[in-house]
């Protein structure tokens, strides 16, 4: 699975965006996306709602400055059927496809995980998020939760710090870099200072 380690994963939903805000939130995953790109990793976005174009648009942006026009070298974009087909209901589906394109990365970031229940209109939790979590796990991709950004990302963040040693075994140390990415009080810039250092111990780059 290593060589899969320069492919990331960003996992994350939004309807609402929290303490966090809607503005920073476009900024922190338009600036992560560019600077991961442009240390020559690979993005794989689902095209997560309320994530998916900054993402895309931070790397469109390394492009731009690399003056590279291959978009393949940069991205793998995997937005999510919309309709029913094969006689199987849209969850079935969803499921179905994370299963097939989680495994193209090795290490996934989570932000966020929140959506609207189209019924009621209230704020849930995303389910989707955290079966994008554990398929992950299941497939030994090394998950980087950005608990900053609340709602599931924090839980998924709390679940990592307190049983460290099994989801990384091989990097005890990174335990404090973990845990500073629940600092409420951290900057946009240090966010993507911890994850791009996190990430390159995990390449050994």
């Amino acid at each position: 699975v290593r060589y899969l380690r320069n492919t990331i994963l960003v996992s994350g939903s939004a309807e609402v965006y929290g303490d966090f805000g809607e503005m920073r939130s476009g900024e922190l995953l338009h600036d992560l996306s560019k600077e991961i790109s442009s240390k020559g990793y690979k993005m794989l976005s689902g095209f997560g709602w309320g994530i998916g174009s900054a993402v895309i648009n931070g790397v469109l942006d390394n492009m731009k400055s690399e003056r590279n026009q291959n978009l393949d070298n940069y991205l793998i974009m995997r937005p999510f059927p919309q309709f029913e087909t094969g006689g199987k209901k849209l969850p079935e589906l969803w499921t179905e496809y994370r299963n097939n394109f989680i495994p193209l990365s090795g290490i996934a970031l989570f932000l966020f995980g929140n959506k609207k229940l189209k019924e009621t209109g209230e704020i849930i939790t995303a389910n989707g998020m955290q079966e994008e979590f554990d398929i992950a796990v299941k497939n030994g991709i090394k998950p980087i939760p950005i608990g900053v950004t609340g709602f599931l990302a924090k839980d998924l963040l709390k679940e990592v710090i307190n049983n460290f040693d099994k989801f990384y075994p091989e990097h005890l140390a990174l335990k404090t870099e973990f845990q500073k990415l629940d600092d409420s009080k951290i900057t946009n810039a240090d966010i993507i200072k911890i994850v791009v250092n996190i990430i390159n111990q995990l390449t050994n780059k």
